[in-house]
């Protein structure tokens, strides 16, 4: 969002990512390209 008379961006709207809050810290079975992967999409690892 633009304010267009100072010319500032006020704000980037981001829609919510496929799997935004998904907490994969307790998935067995999956490689690290697999975790690097969920985490970049959203998924929580800790």
């Amino acid at each position: 969002m633009w304010d267009l008379e100072a010319g500032n961006c006020i704000k980037t709207l981001q829609p919510p990512r496929l799997y935004e809050e998904l907490n994969i810290s307790e998935a067995v079975g999956l490689t690290n390209a697999q975790t690097g992967t969920l985490k970049v999409l959203g998924a929580i690892y800790t």
